[in-house]
Protein backbone atom coordinates (compact mmCIF):
# COMPACT_ATOMS: atom_id res chain seq x y z
CA UNK A 1 0.00 0.00 0.00
CA UNK A 2 1.53 3.70 -0.77
CA UNK A 3 1.74 6.28 1.44
CA UNK A 4 1.60 10.20 0.62
CA UNK A 5 2.32 13.18 2.91
CA UNK A 6 -0.85 15.77 3.62
CA UNK A 7 1.10 18.18 2.02
CA UNK A 8 1.64 16.51 -1.34
CA UNK A 9 -2.32 15.12 -1.57
CA UNK A 10 -3.32 18.76 -0.59
CA UNK A 11 -1.41 20.14 -3.70
CA UNK A 12 -2.09 17.39 -6.06
CA UNK A 13 -5.55 15.79 -4.94
CA UNK A 14 -7.40 16.12 -8.45
CA UNK A 15 -4.57 14.59 -9.94
CA UNK A 16 -3.87 11.67 -7.08
CA UNK A 17 -7.44 10.57 -7.57
CA UNK A 18 -7.53 9.97 -10.86
CA UNK A 19 -4.39 7.75 -10.52
CA UNK A 20 -6.19 5.75 -7.32
CA UNK A 21 -8.89 5.06 -9.68
CA UNK A 22 -7.05 4.04 -12.40
CA UNK A 23 -4.94 2.06 -10.58
CA UNK A 24 -7.62 0.45 -8.39
CA UNK A 25 -5.00 0.36 -5.78
CA UNK A 26 -5.73 2.40 -2.16
CA UNK A 27 -3.55 5.46 -0.93
CA UNK A 28 -2.77 5.98 2.95
CA UNK A 29 -2.20 9.72 3.48
CA UNK A 30 -0.23 10.35 6.68
CA UNK A 31 0.28 13.63 8.72
CA UNK A 32 4.10 13.75 10.53
CA UNK A 33 4.22 9.95 9.46
CA UNK A 34 1.30 8.49 11.17
CA UNK A 35 -1.45 7.41 8.96
CA UNK A 36 -4.62 9.81 8.57
CA UNK A 37 -6.61 8.37 5.93
CA UNK A 38 -7.38 5.99 3.31
CA UNK A 39 -8.20 6.96 -0.09
CA UNK A 40 -9.55 4.06 -2.03
CA UNK A 41 -10.76 3.36 -5.31
CA UNK A 42 -14.70 2.92 -5.62
CA UNK A 43 -16.38 -0.52 -6.51
CA UNK A 44 -19.70 -0.64 -7.60
CA UNK A 45 -21.67 -3.28 -5.94
CA UNK A 46 -24.03 -5.49 -8.84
Amino acid sequence: MKTIAIAKFKAYALKIIDQVAKSNESLVITKRGKPLAELIPFRKSE
